[in-house]
This record gives C-alpha cells, sequence and structure tokens, in this order.
C-alpha cells in the first residue's frame, strides 16, 4: 500500500561479509564522527539531480522528523544487536531486517530505536512511488558494491574519508576552484594539484575549511 509513511517492497542479494566492505566501514566512521547538536545523527544524501543510489546511515535513535524530500528507498547492510525499528506517526512501524528494500514517505514524521548505527544502501528521493524500478536500482547497487566497481555505491562527498591510495585534489575550471576526492594516481594523471599538510607536506586528510583557497588549515593524519 502506498499511503502508508514506511512499508517493505522486497528484497535484494547482498556481497558476503557485507559488514566488512570497505565502503561500509566508511560509513559506520562517518557516522560515528557526527556531532549531534551540529550535524545531526543522520549522514545526508546527494539527490539535487533526481535519484542516486549511494550509502547512507544514521546513528541510535533519529528523533521523530520529516524531511519532505518525497518518496525513498533504503535497504538495511548493517543494523544493530538489538534490531532497528522505524516509526512513523500513522503508525505504520517497521522492524528493519538486513536486506530488505523499504519505501518511506518522508513527508510523514518518522524516527527510529536501536541500541547503535544503521548503514543502508538508499536511493532516491522519487515524486511518487517506483518499486519495481528502486529494486533493481539497489540490486544493482549491491552487485556493484559485490566487485568493488569503481562507481559503487558511496556515503556523499562531504562524509566521505581518505582512504589508501585516495587524497583530495583541486583544478582550475572557469567558475573557479575545485576540490575532490579522488586516486592519488588519477590526479597525478590529470595533473591536479594534491591537498599538503600545512605542517609538513604530506597528503592531507582533513582540509581547511576555505579549501583550496586557503591551505593553512590543512592536516595529515599525523598532524
Amino acid at each position: 500500500m502506498t499511503d502508508l509513511a514506511i512499508a517493505a517492497v522486497g528484497t535484494i542479494k547482498l556481497p558476503p561479509d557485507i559488514r566488512r566492505h570497505r565502503r561500509v566501514r566508511e560509513a559506520l566512521a562517518s557516522v560515528k564522527r557526527l556531532t549531534d547538536f551540529i550535524d545531526g545523527r543522520v549522514l545526508g544524501t546527494s539527490n539535487d539531480d533526481g535519484p542516486v543510489t549511494q550509502l547512507y546511515a544514521w546513528k541510535k535513535n533519529v528523533q521523530p522528523h520529516a524531511d519532505r524530500t518525497g518518496f525513498v528507498y533504503f535497504a538495511p547492510l548493517v543494523i544493530p544487536r538489538g534490531g532497528s525499528l522505524v516509526c512513523a506517526e500513522d503508525a505504520s512501524d517497521v522492524l528493519l531486517k538486513v536486506g530488505g528494500v523499504y519505501r518511506l514517505n518522508d513527508f510523514i514524521t518518522h524516527g527510529t530505536y536501536e541500541n547503535g548505527s544503521v548503514v543502508c544502501l538508499f536511493r532516491g528521493p522519487y515524486p511518487a512511488p517506483n518499486d519495481s524500478e528502486a529494486l533493481a536500482e539497489m540490486q544493482a547497487g549491491a552487485d556493484r558494491l559485490a566487485v568493488a566497481a569503481p562507481d559503487q555505491p558511496r556515503v556523499s562527498p562531504g562524509f566521505r574519508i581518505v582512504g589508501r591510495g585516495e587524497c583530495y585534489a583541486s583544478e582550475l575550471h572557469e567558475d573557479g576552484r575545485h576540490s575532490v576526492l579522488m586516486s592519488i594516481a588519477q590526479a597525478k594523471r590529470e595533473g591536479m594539484e594534491i591537498a599538503r599538510c600545512a605542517h609538513c607536506g604530506r597528503r592531507a586528510v582533513d582540509l581547511d575549511h576555505h579549501y583550496p583557497w586557503e591551505q593553512s588549515g590543512n592536516r595529515c593524519e599525523r598532524h
């Protein structure tokens, strides 16, 4: 039924040992760093250009809210011991299962109860329910995770953590200088400027708030 705030709409096949997947561990580490009073308890998603399949996570016990974006779909990859319950004001509560796919009407107030962080595949928003497309795209995203494809789902750019072989790099465009997280090999191949620690010149993993225009706040893992 599409009039429910949240409903189970199907299942997808997940890679084995999904909890240890590199991108899932990144999501868990990223959500752990959230500051409740500044960032909230949920990793944001990139969906300005329409539905995108990506990773999404939240810390335990998300307070009731309504983002009012449309209909979104999510499939839990990691659920804490004891389970995770999504509750909505219309009483269409759902106890989540790993690999299940759920459709959420984001206009209806909802929140969660659990003892730890949850990581999901996420896709949306849609202006209206589209279960068949969402299920197919979510399975395709899980399949890309399984083979570590270059375009495998990942948390939004603002929540990514620099991994081995990655760097922040920037290049000049007509509308200004842009910075991105990318492989070191690609940055060198494209002649981009790799962000360096302001103290020692090593690869920066934490950027100055005004990077790439200001680099004095850039820091490496050591600093």
